[in-house]
């Protein structure tokens, strides 16, 4: 079993799908061990297979695996990572359209593809529900640090059961941070990074770029992320050494 990591803004135009595909993307050089990465699309607003530039690709979409499970006479198994779009172990599932997937295949798709691969990246939209957030290991909050945002993000705290996973605060703003730490502490919501405005991202998306392959600001906040999700590694265990003598020391 992987790490789950779900993205949410507490507004829109945020970037969350950006991260999601930056996380995605940048799991391999942060994580040991990380090889398949899995990106999940739950915002009906769609679009994460764009971003992720693996839109041409074949493969299963929300429809496709919709379809499926309501086919006769047998409804389909368990979603395949292999049947995703996907290249060099990076894979996508999007394709939403106007409404999210019925959670009864969201939560069979997470089970199955959190199984499979060693990271899955969540974009959850823009309200998420108890039952996904219990789902992610770690969640992460974009909002912005005007007074606005901070009007937003207190609204996403109070509709959205933030403490059935661990979140944390990513905010933006055009330029450096002033304020995250502090509408952090006043939220309650613990502050990781800021983001920065990068016209760079936009640049790589204009050459159809992904995110995460050229360095931009949105990688150095992945990595964070990523480094602050990583798994805690097993306690040691003492090393015991017979003496000779019919008992073991330490």
């Amino acid at each position: 079993m992987g790490v789950t990591i779900g993205v949410t803004g507490a507004s829109g135009g945020l970037g969350a799908s950006t991260l999601v595909a930056t996380l995605a993307m940048r799991a391999h050089a942060v994580l040991q061990s990380c090889r398949v990465r899995v990106g999940v699309d739950l915002d009906p607003r769609g679009g994460l297979e764009t971003t992720m530039c693996l839109e041409h690709l074949g493969g299963m979409r929300w429809p496709d695996i919709e379809d499926a499970a309501w086919s006769p006479p047998v409804p389909a198994g368990p979603v395949r990572v292999a049947s995703l779009p996907g290249a060099d172990d990076v894979h996508v599932l999007s394709g939403a359209g106007t409404r999210p997937p019925e959670w009864r295949l969201v939560d069979d798709v997470l089970e199955t593809v959190g199984a499979a691969a060693d990271v899955v990246v969540v974009d959850c939209g823009p309200r998420p529900p108890v039952h996904l957030l219990a789902r992610v290991d770690l969640i992460v909050v974009l909002a912005r640090t005007t007074a606005r945002g901070a009007a937003d993000l207190a609204a996403l705290l109070d509709s959205a059961p933030l403490g059935r996973t661990t979140p944390v605060l990513v905010t933006r703003a055009p330029g450096r941070d002033r304020h995250g730490a502090a509408l952090g502490a006043e939220l309650r919501l613990p502050f990781l990074a800021h983001l920065p405005d990068d016209s760079a991202v936009l640049r790589h998306e204009r050459e159809g770029v992904p995110p995460g392959v050229l360095r931009c600001a949105v990688d150095t906040i992945a990595d964070e992320v990523l480094a602050f999700a990583r798994p805690a590694p097993p306690p040691a265990v003492p090393r015991v050494v017979a003496t000779g003598l019919g008992r073991a020391r330490a």
